[in-house]
C-alpha cells in the first residue's frame, strides 16, 4: 500500500485535474463533482464525504484543501466584482471509517492540524472518526453499523488502496460490501476507488451489471489507477441511459477495460503456473 502522504496527494490531484482540459473524465461523474463544494459549488447544505479504510484522515485533508482553494478563488472573484470579500457558503463534512479502530485518536489529531492550518479559510469544514468498517462483510453486518447509517446522507464515497489487499476475501464474499453499497447509496452518489493496479476493476464492472446497482456511469483515471462511478440520479435507469443495465462507458474507457481484462488473465495464468509474490526484503539484511 502506498504511503499516507501519497494517498492524500492522489485524491488532491484528482480534484485539481478536473480543472485541466487535457484530462478526460466521465461526463456525469464530473458534472456531479462540479456541483459540490470541493470544486466551489454549493446548494447551501453540507456535502458529505465518507472515507473507507481512511485512517488517519488524509482523504479529508485532500477534500478540505480543495474546498478551501475553491472558496478562496471564489472570494477573489467576488472582491473584483463588488470590492469586498463575501463569506463562503461552502460546507464540507467528512467521516473516516477503518477496520483498525486505533486510528480514531490520530484522525482527531489530523482534523485539528488541518483546521489549524486552514484557520483563515472561510468554508465550514468538519470531520469525524466514524468507527469500524470491514469491506469484506455485508454493509449491514454489525461490524459495519457505522457505515450503513451513512448510506442515505453521503454524497461521495472514497476507498483508496484497500481493495487489492483484501482481494481474496472480497472475491469469496462475492463483493457483497460494494454490491450493497452501490445498491443502497442515495441517487446521484459519486464513488472514487483507487488501486496500484487496475486488474481488479473488471470484477467491479461485472457486479455493476446488477440492475439493483442502478449505476449511471463508470470511467477510469490515471491510466486505470482510479475507477470513477456515479449512481443514477433517479431510482430507475431508462433504456436510453443504459443498455441491459450496463452503466455508460466511453470508448476510451471501454478500451481500457478490455486491457484490464487481459492484465487480469495474465496475472491468473502466472498464479496458476506457480508464481508467488516474494516477501519484501529488509533494508540492510543479508541473503
Amino acid at each position: 500500500m502506498p504511503s499516507n502522504s501519497f494517498v492524500a496527494k492522489n485524491l488532491a490531484d484528482l480534484f485539481a485535474d478536473t480543472f485541466n482540459s487535457h484530462y478526460e473524465f466521465p461526463e456525469y461523474w464530473l458534472e456531479g463533482l462540479r456541483g459540490s463544494p470541493i470544486l466551489g459549488s454549493s446548494d447551501g447544505g453540507a456535502y458529505s464525504v465518507v472515507s473507507l479504510g481512511g485512517g488517519p484522515g488524509f482523504d479529508y485533508v485532500s477534500s478540505a484543501v480543495a474546498t478551501s482553494f475553491c472558496s478562496y478563488m471564489e472570494s477573489l472573484r467576488d472582491q473584483e466584482e463588488t470590492g469586498s470579500l463575501s463569506s463562503s457558503s461552502l460546507k464540507l463534512h467528512a467521516t473516516i471509517l477503518d477496520y483498525e479502530e486505533g486510528w480514531g485518536d490520530l484522525v482527531h489529531a489530523m482534523v485539528h492540524s488541518t483546521q489549524t492550518i486552514l484557520e483563515r479559510s472561510t468554508p465550514t469544514l468538519s470531520c469525524d472518526w466514524g468507527g469500524k468498517c470491514d469491506i469484506t462483510q455485508s454493509i449491514f453486518h454489525p461490524s459495519n453499523a457505522a457505515c450503513s447509517l451513512l448510506l442515505d446522507s453521503t454524497n461521495l464515497w472514497v476507498c483508496q488502496y484497500c481493495v487489492a489487499e483484501n482481494a481474496q476475501k472480497l472475491q469469496e464474499s462475492n463483493f457483497i460490501f460494494f454490491r450493497e453499497l452501490f445498491q443502497h447509496a442515495q441517487p446521484g452518489t459519486l464513488f472514487v476507488l483507487s488501486e496500484v493496479h487496475p486488474r481488479l476493476w473488471p470484477e467491479f464492472y461485472e457486479l455493476l451489471q446488477d440492475e439493483n446497482c442502478n449505476m449511471e456511469e463508470v470511467g477510469f483515471n490515471k491510466r486505470g489507477r482510479q475507477m470513477l462511478l456515479r449512481k443514477s440520479s433517479s431510482d430507475v435507469i431508462t433504456t436510453s441511459q443504459s443498455t441491459k443495465n450496463s452503466p455508460a462507458l466511453s470508448e476510451k474507457d471501454r478500451k481500457l477495460l478490455e486491457k484490464f481484462i487481459e492484465l487480469r488473465k495474465f496475472h491468473e495464468r502466472k498464479i496458476d503456473a506457480g508464481w508467488q509474490r516474494q516477501e519484501p526484503k529488509l533494508r540492510g539484511a543479508k541473503d
